[in-house]
C-alpha cells in the first residue's frame, strides 16, 4: 500500500510538518536525533496521532484530513505497530498476544492460534509460544512484539527501532527478515545508520519537526545537502559478494575481518574516517590498498569530505591539516587504505 500527503501536528513545544510519500511496497527508514518528531510521525500514520493540519492517503482511500473532517481510527487502517517499548499484554502468554490481531478482526480461535504460530515461527520465537510475556528477555519480547505486527496481516508495518533490543549476533537474522520482498510497506524509525543504509529503499532525515533531506541510501551518502545528514550517516556502503575473507566489489578485492556471515551477497560498510590517504603506496599493516583518483573535495565547517573514483566509490573524511600535508587536489592520483578489520559485512 502506498500512503501520501503531508503530516502536520505540535506535540508539545515541537511543530512537526512532514511530507509524505512512500511507495507500495518499500521500505522508508526515518532517521535523526532523539525528539526530532520520528515516532510521531509513526503515530500519525497508524492513526494513534490525529492530524492537526495536512492529509494523509492510502492506496484505500483519506485517512486523515482535518479540513474536511475526515479521520479514519487505527482498527479500520490496514496498519500495524511495533512499539519500541513492545506494548505486550502483560496478562496473555506469547501467543495469545500475537493472536490478538487477528482475533479482533473476527478470525476464529483456531486459525487465529495458528496463524501466531506460524508467524513466531517466522521470527526464531516459536519457541517461546507458551512463555509468559513477562518472562521474556529484551529481545525475545522485539521478537513476540514483532509477529504480533505481522499477525495482523497489515497492507502498512510501522516500526519502531526495531532491531534495537537485539544483540549484535541476532541482529543478521531480523535484518534479513525485515528485508524480505513478502513483506508489506514498511516505515521504520532507527537511530542506526546501517540499519538504514541495509534496509531502506529511501531515507527520511527528521530533525526539529522537519524533513531534512529524502532520497535513496546511496543518494544521501553521495549528495548530503548538510553537514548533520553527512554526519548522521556516514557510511559508505558498498554491494558486493563475500566469499570467506574475501569480498568482491564490482570486480575489485578486499580482505574483511572477522565475521559470522554467510558467503554470498552482502552489504559491506566503510566508515570515511577508517580510509587513509597517502602520496605514495603505503607500508605497512593495511590489507586493502590501492591506487585511485580524487573525484571531488567538499568542505564544511569541521571536517573535508573526499570523494574517490574507481576502483571503489568512496567518501574519505580528513581535516584541514591533513588535506594540506597530502598537498592534493581534485584530479589528483592518491592511494587509499583501509584496514580489513574497519570493513563491517551484513546480509544483503
Amino acid at each position: 500500500m502506498s500512503v501520501h500527503g503531508r503530516i502536520i501536528v505540535r506535540v508539545g513545544d515541537c511543530r512537526i510538518d512532514v511530507p509524505i510519500d512512500i511507495a507500495s511496497g518499500t521500505t522508508v527508514a526515518l532517521i535523526g536525533p532523539n525528539g526530532a518528531g520520528k515516532t510521531t510521525v509513526l503515530r500519525c500514520l497508524a492513526g494513534l496521532q490525529p492530524l492537526d493540519d495536512g492529509r494523509l492517503v492510502g492506496a484505500d482511500g483519506v485517512w486523515d484530513d482535518p479540513g474536511a473532517g475526515v479521520f479514519v481510527p487505527p482498527q479500520h487502517r490496514r496498519v500495524a505497530m511495533m512499539f519500541q517499548q513492545h506494548a505486550l499484554i502483560s496478562h496473555l502468554n506469547v501467543r495469545d498476544n500475537v493472536a490478538f490481531g487477528p482475533r479482533s478482526r473476527g478470525v476464529g480461535t483456531t486459525a487465529a492460534n495458528q496463524r501466531a504460530a506460524d508467524v513466531l515461527a517466522r521470527v526464531g520465537a516459536a519457541h517461546l509460544i507458551a512463555r509468559r510475556v513477562t518472562d521474556l528477555s529484551g529481545g525475545e519480547a522485539q521478537r513476540v512484539a514483532l509477529a504480533r505486527a505481522l499477525a495482523a496481516d497489515p497492507e502498512v508495518l510501522l516500526l519502531d527501532e526495531p532491531l534495537a533490543a537485539l544483540d549484535a549476533a541476532a541482529r543478521p537474522a531480523m535484518r534479513r527478515l525485515l528485508a524480505a520482498d513478502d513483506l508489506p510497506t514498511r516505515v521504520i524509525v532507527t537511530h542506526d545508520p546501517i540499519d538504514a543504509l541495509t534496509l531502506a529503499d529511501q531515507i527520511m532525515v527528521i530533525d526539529d519537526g522537519a524533513l531534512v533531506q529524502a532520497g535513496s541510501p546511496r543518494e544521501l551518502v553521495d549528495t548530503p545537502r548538510s553537514a548533520y545528514v553527512a554526519e548522521i550517516l556516514g557510511l559508505n556502503p558498498l554491494s558486493g559478494v563475500l566469499t570467506g575473507d574475501q569480498l568482491l566489489i564490482g570486480g575489485y578485492p578486499l580482505t574483511v575481518g572477522a565475521h559470522t556471515v554467510a558467503d554470498g551477497d552482502v552489504v559491506a560498510v566503510v566508515r570515511p574516517r577508517s580510509v587513509s590517504l597517502h602520496r605514495s603506496r603505503p607500508e605497512g599493516s593495511p590489507r586493502n590498498v590501492w591506487s585511485t583518483r580524487v573525484e571531488a573535495i567538499e568542505r564544511s565547517a569541521d571536517r573535508v569530505r573526499v570523494r574517490l573514483g574507481a576502483p571503489l566509490p568512496l567518501v574519505v573524511e580528513v581535516t584541514e591539516g591533513g588535506l594540506a600535508a597530502l598537498d592534493i587536489g581534485t584530479g589528483d592520483e592518491v592511494w587509499a587504505s583501509v584496514k580489513a578489520s574497519e570493513i563491517a559485512v551484513f546480509p544483503n
